[in-house]
């Protein structure tokens, strides 16, 4: 296929997956319309869409996705004047061959001509359920074609390829970057004129006086001149970037189509009633925001339906309708936009949750009673923890909540949940409004530049109140715990005069203050996804080129909650001084609270002391100071990894027979391969991780195998203590 017909089919491949889908959303709201009129005015519009993919598939050569578009307009003639919808099966059998027929189309602009043959199937099948209907006396072979007066008028419009559209937005970045520099070497100028001029002033003896006002002169023109050139740059930018914008954001309605099928497809299959109902569909987004939302929102309305919506029988026992409702609301909250997705079901089942969270080893049951609905509710977004009771195509294969939330924290986003049992379950999603640009806050921690979203900072000052995990602040009348972002983030602290300062952010649960070394002042950054290494630290959101050159980091508020709670809630205990442990002692490193917790109590509940350690070079600096029988790392952490802690330890003498265990998401003889050069002991793949196998390889590498595992209170002793 030469460049100019690949061009044709790009454009000929896009304009049929609006149709489908416009022909899809169509179908299913006159299964939802009571009017006959609405009716009749959405039939007609498939027709047109119908007939516009027959007369564009034939033009490219498609014969058979031309003849299935033949098949959809005389299988759909009996429905055309809206007296009654097509009956929800032969709505279900028409989407599906549009799915085959886009499949058809996305391989032929692949480069491959071999026709679909699943294709004249459906297109046959659909001939024989419109066949069953009684044909309307009035239908004629003319009254498949539209009359003029009935086909669109054509628009104006450019379709341009995203990726050419990205590579636009690349090249903006860049000219970002560009101005943010020049705007630091305006400021330098300026000082430097300014310092020249005074020294000048000061020293007149070195020129004479003519000449003196003739270098301030030319000073004081350069100065104006480039800070009037930068003015016109960031004009001319700034338009540039409003054009970009405008063509990067996309009406969220375009999402719903999919979800709208999704609802009645589910609803079906699990012999239920539903329907999706939305709010706020003309909110734009950037493209780039609404493709990361299209598997979380799938996902989500898929597991209201199969988790959350009743059958009818059930409904009506609760005093509920018996056709259950989805809703979708969108709204702009300055530059983020918030999504909620609710369900009027059965509500999360706490106990199923943490019945589930004491079968995967997760918790104790002791542990479980003391957890609250909130902390329960996080559980569900740990990779494979599932509460279904049954494998199903949308259930019990433990991927879901989690794929959700990675998401949404490659956009800079998050996602949280609440439930109330017998009333419903409530989803609410946050991101930003554009990735382009943003305004955020800027300061240092631990020497290291951080951010946060202008919008989510509700006070910034400096204060001279002692730095500590959890110091008390009175702040405008308001006492708030003030944490140290230093220590929450693991980072080493770095005090210094007048450096003391403290942020008071805005999240979902309230006002959450920290302390920083030093306020940088408010900067437009230019934001960059995370590298993949940097993906599991939830609490940064994305990455910000700073006008200088550095790379600063967007903080997830969050995630700092949820992480200040955990080390408030679960402080680790005191080493002892001097006397002997009588237990054997467990190093646990990773870098997430969650499965920092999950070890923790599975380990001590098999009678093992515990320490933690938040990454490799804590965990480096734990095993110089306490005595550590085992290790267990994860392999992805900040600062030092588990393959690099490993590499360490095994460098030295007094580390050289420590069991070192090491696990990770990766499941493969090539990542195995890797751990055991690196000197790890056993490696264990998270995917497959269970409470059970990581207490068999401790048990295994202590020379414990043979004592009783089910005494798991009885402390484990050393042979050599």
């Amino acid at each position: 296929m030469d460049e100019a017909l690949q061009q044709v089919m790009a454009v000929f491949a896009e304009e049929f997956h609006e149709q489908s889908q416009a022909i899809t959303q169509a179908l299913l709201e006159v299964q939802r319309s009571p009017v006959r009129n609405e009716r009749k005015a959405l039939m007609a519009g498939i027709f047109r869409q119908a007939h516009s993919i027959k007369g564009n598939a034939g033009t490219m050569g498609l014969k058979d996705v031309e003849s299935l578009a033949h098949a959809i307009e005389t299988a759909l003639l009996e429905f055309r004047d809206g007296q009654r919808p097509p009956p929800p099966d032969f709505v279900l059998a028409l989407l599906r061959s549009l799915d085959l027929a886009h499949r058809r189309v996305q391989s032929q602009r692949a480069g491959n001509d071999a026709e679909e043959p699943l294709l004249a199937e459906a297109g046959a099948a659909l001939l024989v359920a419109g066949a069953t209907a009684a044909e309307p006396e009035s239908a004629s072979p003319q009254s498949l074609e539209p009359t003029h007066s009935t086909r669109s008028q054509p628009r104006e419009t450019l379709r341009v390829s995203l990726e050419r559209l990205t590579a636009l937005d690349r090249k903006v970045d860049d000219l970002r970057e560009v101005r943010a520099a020049l705007e630091l070497r305006a400021q330098e100028l300026h000082r430097l004129c300014a310092s020249l001029a005074n020294q000048l002033h000061r020293f007149p003896n070195g020129l004479d006086a003519q000449a003196s006002r003739a270098v301030h002169q030319q000073l004081d023109r350069v100065d104006r001149r480039v800070a009037a050139d930068l003015a016109d740059l960031q004009g001319h930018l700034g338009s540039v970037e409003e054009e970009l914008r405008m063509l990067r954001m996309v009406p969220a309605e375009t999402l719903f189509a999919p979800l709208y099928r999704a609802v009645f497809e589910q609803a079906r299959n699990s012999g239920k009633s539903a329907r999706l109902e939305v709010a706020g569909a003309r909110v734009s987004l950037d493209r780039r925001v609404l493709d990361e939302l299209k598997d979380p929102l799938l996902h989500l309305v898929r597991n209201s339906v199969d988790h959350g919506i009743e059958s009818a029988s059930e409904r009506l026992e609760a005093g509920k309708p018996p056709e259950g409702v989805v809703t979708i609301s969108v709204e702009q909250r300055g530059a983020q936009v918030v999504m909620i997705l609710a369900d009027d079901g059965r509500g999360l089942a706490l106990g199923r949750i943490r019945a589930r969270a004491v079968e995967k080893g997760l918790f104790t049951e002791e542990c479980c009673r003391d957890l609250s609905a909130d902390e329960l509710h996080e559980l569900l977004f740990i990779p494979g923890f599932s509460t279904a009771e049954s494998l199903t195509l949308t259930s019990g294969r433990g991927i879901g909540l989690d794929v959700v939330r990675e998401n949404l924290q490659r956009v800079g986003g998050s996602v949280g949940v609440t439930s109330v049992m017998g009333q419903g379950t409530r989803f609410s999603l946050e991101v930003p409004l554009t990735l382009a640009t943003a305004q955020v806050l800027a300061f240092e921690v631990g020497g290291i530049t951080m951010t946060l979203p202008l919008h989510q900072v509700a006070r910034a000052e400096h204060h001279s109140t002692t730095r500590s995990l959890s110091a008390t602040l009175d702040l405008g009348g308001q006492p708030l715990q003030v944490h140290s972002l230093a220590a929450l983030l693991h980072l080493p602290e770095r005090p210094g005069p007048g450096q003391n300062a403290v942020v008071v952010a805005e999240g979902s649960e309230g006002p959450f203050a920290f302390h920083v070394e030093r306020l940088l002042g408010e900067r437009e950054v230019v934001i960059r996804p995370n590298p993949p290494e940097l993906g599991k630290l939830r609490h940064l959101s994305a990455s910000a080129a700073m006008g200088d050159g550095r790379i600063a980091f967007i903080l997830n508020v969050r995630a700092l909650v949820e992480r200040a709670q955990a080390m408030t809630r679960l402080p680790e205990p005191p080493a002892p001084a001097a006397a002997p442990r009588a237990r054997l002692c467990v190093l646990v490193a990773d870098d997430s609270v969650t499965t920092r917790t999950v070890h923790r109590n599975s380990l001590r509940a098999a009678g093992f002391e515990v320490r933690t350690a938040a990454d490799g070079e804590e965990a480096l600096r734990l095993l110089h100071e306490v005595r550590i029988d085992l290790l267990v790392s994860d392999i992805h952490m900040p600062r030092l990894d588990g393959l690099g802690l490993t590499r360490a330890v095994r460098q030295e003498a007094d580390f050289a027979s420590l069991p070192v265990i090491l696990i990770s998401s990766l499941d493969s003889d090539e990542a195995r391969s890797i751990a055991e050069e690196a000197g790890a002991s056993a490696y264990l793949p998270k995917g497959l991780y269970a409470r059970s196998a990581l207490l068999a390889e401790v048990r295994r590498l202590l020379g414990l195998a043979d004592l009783d595992e089910g005494n798991g209170q009885k402390p484990v002793e050393s042979a050599n203590r």
